[in-house]
């Protein structure tokens, strides 16, 4: 899959997902950006790649150097993989003003939200969301 894509950047978008805004430059710094999941530890939270922006070369890089364990989810991997590699991550504050999977984790209007089939938050909680982003359209729904 990677080595067919000449760009340096991969914006990963599963049908799960709802795209609010466009990317903002600010996100092409990082090696892999995604809304948290999973265990939140400062250091040791995982990235969803349901919703995830990526950098080509670092992924080829994890696919290079690191083993990958058992039936470990892909996104749970490459985060894995981009820290023992020293990748270049965004703490836990860029990752929510990125995406969202939980209704009351973000800190700026987002660029999507990921998971809208698995009922993370409330469908009032994602009109809001939605009606909060596009408040600058004059568009409420």
């Amino acid at each position: 899959f990677w080595a067919g894509i000449p760009e340096e950047h991969v914006l990963i978008y599963q049908r799960d997902t709802v795209l609010l805004r466009t990317v903002p430059e600010t996100a092409l710094v990082w090696d892999m950006i995604g809304a948290p999941c999973g265990t939140w530890a400062a250091d040791r939270w995982t990235m969803n790649g349901g919703l995830s922006l990526r950098r080509t070369s670092a992924m080829h890089d994890i696919l290079k150097h690191v083993r990958r364990e058992g039936n470990e989810p892909e996104d749970v991997y490459f985060t894995r993989g981009l820290r023992e590699r020293g990748g270049h991550l965004p703490d836990i504050r860029a990752a929510v003003c990125f995406a969202v999977e939980s209704g009351d984790l973000y800190l700026a209007p987002p660029v999507g939200i990921h998971g809208t089939d698995k009922l993370y938050m409330t469908d009032e909680r994602a009109t809001e969301l939605i009606n909060e982003v596009w408040a600058d359209w004059d568009v409420v729904i």
